[in-house]
């Protein structure tokens, strides 16, 4: 899996509300995302769980994240 592709596409993306841009890292072979709001935050998640599908890892992911009530920023894969 090219992180990298995903990091670029995900920072393309803008808030419609906010107009701010996701800061995406990656952080040994993992995706760290901090977006402005939980709407963002749950739009960047469904893009990224249409790349990583079929790969195994979206069910942890969404779970993983809709479990987490620790502010914005989610570590994803």
């Amino acid at each position: 899996m090219n992180y990298s592709t995903i990091k670029l596409d995900l920072e393309t993306r803008t808030c419609p509300l906010h107009n701010i841009r996701p800061l995406v890292r990656l952080e040994n072979g993992q995706i760290m995302l901090r977006c402005c709001c939980d709407y963002f935050t749950r739009k960047c998640m469904a893009e990224l769980d249409q790349k990583l599908q079929g790969n195994g890892l979206t069910n942890s992911v969404i779970d993983a994240w809709q479990n987490d009530g620790a502010g914005h920023e989610r570590q994803v894969a």
